[in-house]
């Protein structure tokens, strides 16, 4: 059943373009609100963290546990599309990366990088040049691309809606939530990144299948038992390992050349525009996958 709520899941995103009729955070916010009131909660950043991700994620697991062989399973597969549309990524994917593209393009770098600026999540995005832009760009949507929907069909299909449901929560505990102390940032941190660890790698050897398969095992490999490489780093190594096209956006620090500056310009979009399809073709590659592993198993 969780197979058929991938693709129901899958075919709504399709639709839509995003999940965002599932995905109200207000809750989220406020509960997070109410716990930074608590005076004891304040000092136990563990505590503060369990109680913010954990204690929701365990109410996902009793839902569905009560649901469970009701009226043959609609009300478990009902519920198990609407947790996993509520895991997925805010916002549209493609309209974040046309958005960039279309400044990029239009040689627009102050609204490109304000654009980029808002999805950086985790990866810094300086300004000194368009080499450095540009670079930086690729990471944030190989990351992207990631977290919103890789991370969480892995959790999904592994512990079931719960464990998407605390992965989404997580990222939005570390990424969204106001107010969080040094500790509890890097506890929510350290988590996230060990919650990514394995399907980051798995993703990365997914880009080997659908491009250059010798390049990406040789960037794979250095990458694989690297505990301190970030997970918007591992998957831009792999990535362009994969698609052999990387660009040296060192050697674009000054591009004073009118001519060079377009034509790196045009490349650039290229590239990124290439970055999403090899996203979109390991999606279809993880979906045959599942399909097959339904099908043995």
């Amino acid at each position: 059943m969780g197979f058929i709520a991938v693709i129901i899941a899958l075919t709504l995103l399709q639709y839509w373009g995003s999940a965002k009729p599932f995905q109200m955070d207000g809750w989220f916010y406020r509960w997070c609100g109410y716990l930074h009131g608590v005076a004891l909660l304040n000092t136990q950043a563990a505590l503060s963290l369990f109680a913010a991700v954990v204690l929701p994620s365990l109410v996902v697991l009793l839902i569905i546990n009560a649901v469970d062989h009701l009226l043959f399973g609609l009300p478990s597969l009902l519920f198990l599309v609407v947790f996993l549309m509520f895991s997925m990524g805010r916002g549209e994917f493609t309209s974040l990366v046309d958005g960039y593209l279309r400044a990029w393009r239009e040689g627009d770098m102050e609204a490109a990088y304000q654009r980029m600026q808002m999805h950086k999540r985790n990866t810094s995005i300086p300004m000194e040049n368009i080499g450095e832009l540009h670079a930086a760009a690729r990471s944030v949507i190989f990351y992207r691309g990631f977290e919103r929907l890789f991370a969480v069909l892995f959790w999904f299909l592994l512990g079931g809606p719960a464990m998407a449901v605390l992965y989404r929560l997580l990222f939005l505990y570390r990424y969204e939530v106001q107010g969080l102390s040094e500790t509890q940032s890097f506890m929510a941190d350290r988590l996230l990144h060990w919650l990514e660890w394995l399907p980051v790698r798995l993703l990365g050897l997914t880009y080997g299948v659908m491009g250059n398969f010798v390049k990406t095992m040789q960037a794979w490999q250095s990458t694989l038992f690297n505990p301190g490489m970030g997970s918007a780093q591992v998957l831009n190594d792999n990535g362009l390992a994969s698609l052999d096209m990387d660009m040296d956006c060192q050697a674009f620090r000054r591009l004073d050349d009118q001519v060079k500056r377009e034509r790196f310009i045009e490349v650039a979009a290229l590239e990124l525009k290439t970055i999403q399809s090899l996203i979109k073709r390991s999606l279809a590659v993880w979906v045959v996958a599942l399909a097959l592993i339904q099908i043995l198993f």
